[in-house]
């Protein structure tokens, strides 16, 4: 295709688009994150780009010529813009919600503050309500794509194309992959009303007269880093996950990558293996949520738990290098197990990498700092793919990156052990003072109501008296 004046094929132009896209979601974010945070917007806005994102995927579905590439890469941009913004705004009611949570209340004034124990009873609330969140997007996953599946096996085919090198058909009909992306926008937008209609606005507090709400993003943003040093945990952990996100993402297309190249895996193959992983990680989020529960330990721990058990398959993939070892990721059974343990370690880490970055950002900043949380996932999204290439490129091993993510793996276990404080990212952000505050207003409350009803009794009390008196 010609872009820009530049011929392109059609593997660069799908990775031009969505470079673009990576850009005008940094500006989106910045843009819009803060304005999330006051007033009625962070639901307005999760509603608006919803259905954004929704209604550019249906429109892949009415894509049916090659002429029409510039139109998919208009959609692909609006699509991926869309939905970051969506996560943004979805991720920020994380915190919102399991601080308005009646038991969490509950246990805070039991304890007469957020100590220890209620701040690990929060946690299981959040934990909770995370995990649930991922393990109901992967069970939906599982159940489109094994619909996407079974309609891609009935339809009539419109002729495969073989592959040189593995000597098999890998391409699916076009009119299913159609059929099926616009399925996908469908069904985003389909269960996406029942947000739409059950979750409280809970607004933030009103934008100060005179300040733009556009500008306003942008401003705080200047203030906020200014602060890196209040809330050292928080922009640390910002680094942390953008260095390990790419790590798990960059594993999971070196997987693919092994099974294709490697083992030449035809279609059914791949069909498996890409549904391997989601069904693990809808098992894998109630698996570590459990253990949690047994060992008792902090989120933190359960983010260094996941981070050991990636490392420890890079250093299974690793051992292959080694000449006249007969295992290492050198057969498919080695992928599929391969699959297993990215998918039942991928869905937790996301989870709990989410409720650790919501105990330790400063309340009523959700919408800006999730803003910051997505910039530097979506920042780190081109270190992987480019540096898969350039070993690809240089020595046709794909096994060599493996030590790529086994560094960045083991860097952010350091970082996460020695350099983030969960209790302390809490006190700077002002949830356990946030906490204190309302018990103390809960307190005050119920002794206004107790002086009240003393009065009232009172009152009673004396017109008895009166109508006694005037009796006799």
């Amino acid at each position: 295709v010609h872009f820009g004046g530049i011929a392109l094929n059609p593997v660069s132009s799908t990775t031009t688009f969505i470079s673009i896209s990576v850009i005008i979601q940094v500006l989106v974010f910045i843009s819009l994150g803060a304005m999330a945070d006051y007033g009625r917007w962070r639901k307005i806005l999760l509603v608006v780009w919803t259905v954004v994102g929704a209604l550019a995927v249906i429109g892949f579905g009415f894509l049916s010529h090659h002429s029409m590439w510039w139109v998919a890469g208009l959609l692909t941009i609006i699509a991926n813009v869309a939905y970051g913004a969506s996560t943004v705004f979805y991720n920020a009611y994380l915190p919102i919600l399991v601080d308005a949570h009646p038991d969490v209340h509950a246990k805070v004034k039991e304890e007469k503050g957020l100590t220890d124990a209620a701040i690990a009873y929060r946690d299981g609330v959040q934990n909770k309500m995370s995990t649930h969140g991922y393990a109901a997007g992967y069970l939906a996953g599982i159940t489109l794509a094994a619909i996407c599946v079974v309609l891609t096996m009935l339809m009539p085919g419109e002729g495969l194309v073989e592959d040189e090198s593995c000597h098999r058909a890998i391409t699916p009909p076009p009119t299913v992959q159609r059929l099926s992306i616009a399925l996908a926008g469908g069904w985003w937008l389909a269960f996406s009303f029942i947000t739409f209609f059950t979750l409280r606005t809970r607004a933030g507090p009103v934008l100060p007269a005179g300040k733009n709400y556009l500008l306003e993003g942008w401003k705080t943003l200047g203030r906020t880093i200014k602060k890196a040093k209040k809330y050292r945990d928080a922009f640390t952990m910002l680094g942390l996950w953008m260095l390990y996100s790419d790590g798990f993402s960059t594993i999971g297309a070196v997987g693919i990558l092994f099974g294709q190249q490697d083992m030449c895996m035809g279609t059914i193959e791949l069909v498996v293996l890409a549904l391997e992983v989601p069904v693990c990680s809808l098992i894998g989020n109630y698996l570590f949520l459990g253990a949690q529960k047994c060992l008792k330990w902090d989120n933190k721990r359960m983010v260094i738990c996941n981070l050991v058990l990636y490392s420890t398959l890079c250093v299974y993939g690793l051992i292959g290098l080694i000449p006249g070892v007969s295992f290492g990721l050198k057969s498919m059974v080695e992928i599929y197990i391969f699959a297993i343990v990215h998918g039942v370690c991928i869905g937790s880490l996301q989870s709990y990498s989410r409720t650790l970055f919501a105990d330790i950002i400063p309340s009523a900043h959700e919408g800006e700092f999730f803003s910051l949380y997505g910039i530097t996932d979506r920042g780190s999204s081109w270190i992987g793919p480019l540096i898969v290439a350039a070993v690809v490129q240089s020595s046709g091993q794909i096994r060599y990156v493996l030590f790529y993510i086994l560094f960045v793996f083991v860097a952010s276990i350091f970082g996460l052990a020695f350099a983030i404080d969960p209790l302390r990212g809490m006190k700077a952000s002002g949830r356990v003072e946030e906490a204190e505050v309302e018990l103390r207003e809960e307190a005050e409350e119920e002794t206004r109501g107790g002086v009240e009803m003393g009065e009232v009794e009172s009152i009673v009390k004396r017109g008895e008296e009166e109508k006694e008196t005037d009796r006799v």
